[in-house]
């Protein structure tokens, strides 16, 4: 398989042990909660807390990446609900999270013009924070359990930003976005409870000789679970609801960010979960073949429906969640072609990723560009 080359490249003798991920989750965090208790008139000290709790999770992502070039970091609270907390950085974990603290700090820099013309600043800037900590947490979890309880912290803070005007539009569309995603977080656990029944682990490894009968339920619940989140069709229908009524900064990162949680999970169980540390037999190589091909039919349909549908809209913010939809598309496939084509299917994997880090930054960019303009 492609994932365990591409693993083997970066995975050297060197493990490092470092707590920088635990804090680059955490620190956002607690300062999210932190900066909800501050009173309404301390403007100027929220903008300048918010920002630094941003920058130092950028800080400390940068911090991580001579480790991880030479090896992998990791960490682990093993008493942590029993189950325990653990932490993997790996390359592909790095530029995700390097991805979600860069341009969130510039979200978060945006905001300070934007939201000087909204209300409930204080419950904004807190749940912006917060989030940041819950989505850094996703990507650099070592284990399905752990992303799991990240996975939930994202979804259940930034509905909150969601619902931020509180008028009946936006409610409408936050208890959708609301429902969906603990629709997707059940689909997760059922996922993530097969998986551990199947192998008696939850680690993000290859395990696919040891999934038998229950590996087509366990994708499809995975698939289910990021797909909510990522927008594939027809689980995309909150995307084109929320992004209009959330204030611009916060919808950059629902759709430039957030929804990339999703691809992330997808991409794990894709091409690390489903894959095997030894010699594919016919009958698995098969059944990655109609695996890798169902996915990338599924971003095929999602790209051209989130197109032809974008095409269809008169609010700007509408028609960039109908491209976002699409241009999910395109990643999907990428990791369809990866998943079925194997070693092969390099470009594949390399497309999606680059994908993944060109719509990053272009559609934060355009929702933050829509922004301004609302705020002229």
């Amino acid at each position: 398989m492609f994932a365990a080359a591409s693993e083997s490249i970066v995975d050297t003798s060197h493990i490092y042990y470092s707590i920088l991920p635990l804090l680059a989750a955490l620190i956002p965090l607690l300062t999210g909660i932190a900066i909800y208790f501050l009173k309404d008139s301390w403007e100027v000290l929220r903008k300048a807390v918010a920002l630094a709790a941003a920058l130092f999770a950028l800080l400390a992502v940068i911090s991580l990446f001579p480790l991880v070039m030479s090896g992998k970091v990791y960490f682990d609270l093993i008493d942590f609900m029993q189950m325990g907390l653990f932490f993997k950085v790996d390359l592909v974990a790095w530029v995700f999270a390097f991805l979600i603290t860069f341009i969130w700090s510039l979200a978060t820099i945006f905001s300070f013009a934007y939201m000087d013309h909204e209300h409930n600043r204080r419950r904004y800037y807190s749940f912006l924070i917060f989030t940041l900590g819950a989505t850094l947490g996703v990507v650099l979890a070592g284990d399905f359990f752990t992303l799991f309880l990240f996975f939930e912290l994202m979804t259940l803070s930034s509905f909150v930003l969601v619902i931020h005007e509180q008028n009946v539009e936006a409610m409408k569309a936050g208890m959708l976005y609301l429902y969906l995603g603990i629709a997707g977080g059940l689909s997760l656990l059922f996922a993530i409870m097969m998986l551990y029944g199947g192998t008696g682990t939850v680690d993000i490894a290859p395990a696919l000789e040891l999934l038998d009968r229950n590996r087509t339920a366990i994708y499809i619940l995975f698939l289910i679970g990021f797909g909510i989140k990522a927008g594939l069709v027809p689980l995309h229908i909150w995307l084109p609801q929320a992004h209009p009524v959330a204030p611009s900064p916060a919808s950059a990162l629902l759709s430039g960010i957030m929804i990339k949680a999703g691809a992330y999970g997808i991409l794990r169980v894709s091409l690390i979960l489903f894959s095997t540390t030894g010699e594919l037999s016919a009958l698995d190589a098969s059944y990655l073949f109609t695996v890798g091909s169902a996915l990338m039919w599924i971003g095929i349909v999602t790209m051209l429906l989130g197109a032809v549908m974008a095409l269809l809209q008169s609010n700007m913010k509408r028609i960039l969640a109908y491209s976002s939809v699409s241009q999910i598309g395109y990643i999907a496939t990428g990791l369809g072609v990866a998943t079925f084509m194997g070693i092969e299917g390099g470009m594949g994997f390399a497309g999606a990723v680059y994908h993944i880090i060109n719509h990053a930054f272009f559609k934060a960019g355009l929702f933050m560009m829509v922004g301004t303009v609302y705020v002229y």
